[in-house]
């Protein structure tokens, strides 16, 4: 049986360039080939999750506009339950990514009729938050629709999975012991006040805050895999050793992987052990929907990585 996911987040287009190298200051660059296609972290989650076995329902805001019927149209294709809101007189929110010739990504993403999903919007959704197995968020929405689907999630029992992304509101009061947090690198440093140069494992730091506010998190690590904390034990996860040609969406398809493997019942170790794998076989392909894996991909990769059991 599917495991039944509700993702809340943003909804909008993207457009991707391939250049040399990123820019520097006054420069003009010609980018070598151009790609669109629907995006944001809450869009590739849902799409993520609903590849890899989830019966997966997204709520999120868009403008009514011709963006955001290309975002509908994807998502039924993709056999994710849309929960769209259209928002009259907002444009659809837009995302531009460059990618340079080692694969990494500069990302700018204007908004749009995101920054308008409310509490209310939530609310009305609140059947279908207390049915699912997993709430997953992220944090390019406002912070009361977030609050408020917490809420809900927590009243009813649901485990929530709640990536920090981008770190601009994360409140520790946000969460509970119900809630597991998937910070990267960068967003661990913002949310944990670390420095640029304070090692982020084996930080007293976060293992304090850790311990008083959370029993789970996993920090994710890009070519390094990702850390577990649980229950105040640290555990490593090494990641696919693969060739990355671009790892946009990686994060997303980790979170999404993770929520399902959750909802399905497996455990923590088992269901970061999948979303490594799951979000490793993503950085081979170029873009972000297309890079995605399906389920099967990733459970017969996982036959073929015993080396993972090993862990550190």
């Amino acid at each position: 049986m599917e495991p039944k996911i509700v993702v809340v987040g943003l909804s909008g287009y993207s457009i991707f360039m391939d250049v040399n190298h990123f820019h520097q200051s006054g420069e003009t660059l010609v980018a070598g080939d151009v790609f669109f296609e629907p995006g944001g972290k809450g869009f590739n989650q849902a799409v993520a999750a609903k590849r890899l076995g989830g019966d997966v329902c997204f709520i999120s805001s868009v403008g009514n506009d011709e963006y955001g019927r290309l975002c509908e149209e994807r998502l039924i294709k993709e056999g994710v339950n849309s929960c769209l809101i259209k928002k009259d007189g907002i444009n659809t929110a837009f995302a531009v990514i460059l990618t340079d010739d080692k694969g990494e990504n500069q990302v700018t993403v204007y908004r749009g009729a995101s920054r308008f999903l409310t509490a209310e919007d939530i609310e009305r959704h609140e059947e279908l938050i207390k049915a699912a197995d997993v709430l997953l968020l992220q944090m390019e929405v406002p912070l009361e629709a977030n609050k408020k689907a917490l809420e809900i999630a927590n009243r009813h029992g649901v485990t929530t999975i709640l990536n920090p992304a981008p770190p601009w509101d994360f409140d520790f009061k946000l969460i509970n012991e119900n809630t597991i947090i998937t910070p990267n690198e960068f967003e661990v440093r913002a949310i944990f006040g670390l420095s640029p140069d304070e090692a982020v494992l084996d930080n007293k730091k976060i293992i304090g805050k850790y311990q008083e506010h959370l029993k789970r998190m996993i920090i994710t690590l890009g070519e390094k895999g990702c850390a577990m904390f649980n229950e105040g034990v640290v555990r490593l996860i090494p990641a696919l050793k693969v060739k990355a040609l671009n790892t946009t969406g990686a994060g997303d398809v980790f979170n999404g992987a993770l929520a399902v493997r959750i909802g399905s019942g497996e455990s923590f170790i088992d269901s970061a052990r999948f979303a490594v794998i799951a979000s490793g076989l993503s950085v081979e392909k170029y873009f972000a929907l297309e890079s995605f894996p399906r389920r099967e991909e990733v459970i017969q990769m996982l036959k073929e990585q015993n080396g993972l059991d090993d862990l550190r």
